[in-house]
């Protein structure tokens, strides 16, 4: 099976999110018997193709997303951030990472009518035959907004072992040894409750025991409102660092806090853990499904909660071990591996989907 992989994603020099995602899955798919994967790059981002092929090492093939007279010799497309071609001859998979574009908390009313339309157009006009969402809180979020979407809607798990520590590497700073700081990790913005945990860290009273907050992401919507009393001397706002800074982040602090109001997956969840570190993150959207109870859970919405929170990583040994066994455990169930095989299975689905849809004739399709 072919398929044509979408790494308009990976143009930045430096990858978060999606971009992970991408080039992660990108490298997994390699040894998966049978698929051929090819990275492909529309042909108005010509100028990115070098930037894309030190990502992943090959220079992606261009194409045109309008005209099946310029379809390259593939059965399946995978559009693996939000995107496909118009396409009407090859099967097509789409993965939606989150919605966060549609919630109204946010984002302007006007950005949110202007990304659900967006959402419904490449749907309608480009048929996908396979969704592929990174939870089951994503799925439900999908499903309600088009709940008659025609395509198979398929739950694909990110991995996170593209920053799994070495036994060496864990071998490092006994946990009492580490230092004390609570890390956090994602873009720095309004949905990540930024403001809240900032607010918490200082009311918990950590600073004057000698700990740090250490924010780790790029600025986002609503950063500089979220990060108004970051100027506390023991908070530390790094920015975006590179994936060798960030592993020793990991290997070094204490606890890790992400107590976000909206999460379609938490991929730095599942880092954390990895690197064997007590987890801190909310009861809402995707993090309590990714967390189970590998973490601690906390209301988002509840500055003393989170504070309460950190304050019990901080003062009860036994549940920081129990919840650092508990997130190994649970981080070494999310492998890319298993999302290549599972993404495989979906463009099988796909094959076989566009296969019989193109004997049927097209429905009208309507909208919530």
């Amino acid at each position: 099976m072919r398929v044509g992989f979408d790494v308009a994603s990976l143009e930045s020099e430096q990858l978060t999110g999606i971009g992970v995602a991408t080039k992660s899955l990108y490298m997994a798919m390699g040894p998966i018997e049978n698929t051929s994967l090819k990275p492909m790059l529309k042909i108005s981002r010509f100028r990115k193709a070098d930037r894309i092929a030190a990502h992943i090492g090959a220079r992606p093939q261009f194409f045109w997303p309008w005209k099946n007279s310029s379809t390259p010799e593939i059965d399946v497309f995978h559009g693996p951030d939000f995107r496909l071609p118009r396409w009407s001859n090859v099967a097509k998979v789409v993965t939606v990472h989150d919605l966060v574009e549609f919630q109204t908390d946010f984002n302007t009313p006007e950005f949110v009518e202007h990304a659900v339309q967006n959402m419904k157009r490449m749907i309608e006009n480009c048929r996908p035959d396979v969704v592929i969402v990174v939870s089951e809180f994503t799925k439900n979020e999908f499903l309600r907004h088009f709940p008659t979407c025609p395509a198979a809607v398929t739950v694909v798990p990110h991995g996170a072992d593209h920053l799994f520590p070495s036994s060496r590497q864990l071998g490092g700073p006994t946990f009492d040894r580490r230092e004390k700081v609570v890390l956090s990790v994602g873009t720095l913005e309004r949905r990540k409750n930024v403001g809240r945990l900032i607010e918490a860290f200082i009311d918990s009273g950590l600073p004057q025991r000698g700990y740090r907050l250490k924010l780790v992401g790029k600025k986002g919507f609503g950063a500089e409102a979220e990060l108004a009393k970051a100027q506390h001397p023991s908070i530390d706002v790094l920015g975006f660092v590179s994936n060798e800074t960030l592993r020793e982040l990991y290997r070094t602090s204490a606890i890790f806090a992400l107590p976000s109001l909206y999460e379609g997956f938490g991929l730095p969840l599942l880092e954390a853990m990895a690197w064997r570190l007590p987890v801190l993150t909310s009861e809402s959207s995707a993090c309590a499904e990714v967390a189970r109870d590998a973490a601690l859970l906390v209301n988002p919405l509840s500055i003393q909660e989170i504070a309460a929170a950190l304050n019990a990583l901080a003062a009860q040994p036994d549940l920081s071990l129990d919840l650092r066994y508990r997130g190994s455990l649970r981080s070494k169930e999310f492998t890319w591996a298993n999302c290549a095989q599972k993404s495989t299975a979906a463009y099988e689905e796909a094959l076989l989907r566009f296969q019989f849809r193109i004997f049927k004739p097209k429905t009208s399709l309507s909208w919530t």
